[in-house]
């Protein structure tokens, strides 16, 4: 397993912190198709932003990011899943759904408040864990990323 540890002060620290961790995920698994990225982390602690700085990363795009937290999942181009389990209590169907997609069609996802799954369905997974530092805008970003955690 490979652990590193981030600082971010400002959302451009953020940005640049999303493409070293895309850049790591391209070293272990060779591109990100059918990676789980769990995003961990309390309300308000910038999981979506991240999101967003992600699929930036792939897509080239991200206006039409946004939370999925009332539609679950929101579907972008390029075959990106993001998905919120706040107000899921029982994640078994998203996760019947999440094997489908990313086994069969190569998609990456990306699942707020990941902690809520068993890493270990997943073959490629990364979780991310995101905690408020000391200033407004400061955050701490962790990453593990492993074939199975």
């Amino acid at each position: 397993m490979e652990k590193l540890n981030f600082s971010s002060k400002s959302t451009d620290d953020t940005k640049k912190i999303a493409r070293q961790i895309l850049e790591k995920v391209k070293e272990k698994f060779g591109s990100q198709e059918g990676v789980v990225f769990l995003l961990e982390g309390e309300l308000g602690s910038g999981k979506t932003t991240l999101v967003k700085f992600f699929t930036e990363q792939i897509s080239e795009d991200s206006h039409y990011v946004s939370s999925p937290t009332f539609t679950i999942v929101n579907e972008y181009p390029k075959k990106i899943l993001h998905i919120d389990l706040y107000r899921v209590d029982e994640p078994d169907e998203i996760i019947s759904f999440l094997q489908e997609k990313i086994q069969e069609d190569k998609y990456s996802a990306f699942i707020e408040w990941g902690e809520k799954l068993n890493r270990k369905i997943f073959d490629k997974t990364v979780r991310i864990k995101i905690d408020f530092g000391d200033g407004e805008s400061e955050r701490y970003i962790t990453m593990e990323i492993a074939d199975n955690l």
